[in-house]
This record gives C-alpha cells, structure tokens and sequence, in this order.
C-alpha cells in the first residue's frame, strides 16, 4: 500500500519581527550554505597527461531567510523589519505555517529592498536575514 506524503503548504503562512506580523507576504526562504576550501595538492591528479582532482572540505555552514512582499503603507511588521534593517539590530523572525508550527529565527537583517516600476501596481519589499540561531516550533496539540 503506497503512503501519500504529507506536503507542506504555504497558503496561511505568516512572519513576524517580535510581535509585529508582517503584512502581505508573497513569498519567504530558508537557506543553508555551506563554505568551502579547495584542498587538492598538485600530486592530487587524474588522467594522462595528469590534471589536478579537485577536492573540498567543509569550512562554514551559514543560514539565511528572506521574506517578499507588496508595501503596504503604516504596516507595524513591514517598519519593524526596515527599522531592524536600517540599525543592525538583532531581530526574531518568527516563522509559521498554517497548522502553527515553524521556526524562530534569532539574527539581523542584511538588507531591506524596496522596489516599483510603472509594470506593476504595488510596491514590493524583500528582505534578507542572516539567522544566527534556528529553533523550530511544534504546532499546538
């Protein structure tokens, strides 16, 4: 018998800085980087005539989130993300599915986008989170 996934919806999802939720999200992201440093030596080759083998190892793993939007004008969530942006100043950005459950991202904004053009009929803003510390929420029982 085949087990259906259970997928992950993004219809109702929400953010927030603080307690400010942030309004009009259109899109959201969670990433995980990781940096790398080349440790290949010149003996490390392959083929004839030989090439050098590439190979890394892992030397940081970063994370980062960003939230999108259409600006919507006295927004308390939307200023507190460009205040948070402008000052440096670290942050909660709380992130929740519709059943609840989600993360609490705790770090500081890299920058705060706001964008227009005559194609379209709203403002948009972006914005880009280095997260320092990941904590994930269950969904209440």
């Amino acid at each position: 018998m085949a087990i259906t996934p259970t997928r992950r919806r993004v219809a109702g999802f929400t953010a927030e800085v603080g307690e400010d939720e942030i309004a009009v999200i259109l899109g959201y992201e969670r990433a995980i980087e990781i940096s790398e440093e080349e440790v290949a030596g010149l003996a490390d080759t392959v083929g004839d005539p030989p090439i050098i083998n590439e190979q890394y190892l892992a030397q940081s793993v970063g994370k980062t989130a960003a939230v999108n939007g259409i600006s919507v004008v006295d927004d308390d969530g939307q200023a507190a993300v460009e205040t948070a942006a402008g000052t440096g100043a670290e942050v909660i950005l709380k992130f929740r599915y519709d059943d609840e459950s989600g993360y609490d991202l705790t770090g500081h904004f890299t920058n705060y986008t706001v964008t227009g053009d005559k194609g379209a009929i709203t403002e948009k803003f972006s914005a880009n989170c280095r997260v320092n510390k990941k904590e994930p929420v269950a969904a209440p029982s």
